[in-house]
């Protein structure tokens, strides 16, 4: 779902995205921590501590609805006009 998620970002803002693949989201986490990767495409529940301490800043969620837990966090909906990043269905 991250993938997918990035790459209708990257299409519809044309960003020039570069995928990288990883196995699991704590290399991921490590890289985008440590400065190797600008960003990542994440569930909430493995950043979610590190969003509480300061660490990582979300940008957006891939959902139809705010989270309950991260209730100051727009939708990419919200941040991308006519964008549609809902792919939990």
């Amino acid at each position: 779902m991250q993938h997918l998620s990035g790459t209708l970002l990257d299409r519809k803002l044309n960003a020039g995205l570069t995928y990288i693949p990883y196995r699991g989201a704590a290399p991921a986490i490590t890289d985008v921590m440590g400065g190797q990767v600008d960003m990542i495409f994440s569930a909430i529940p493995p950043v979610i501590q590190f969003i509480k301490d300061g660490h990582l800043v979300p940008l957006g969620l891939t959902v139809p609805r705010r989270s309950a837990v991260l209730p100051d966090v727009p939708t990419m909906n919200e941040l991308v006009p006519g964008g549609d990043f809902d792919i939990s269905n």
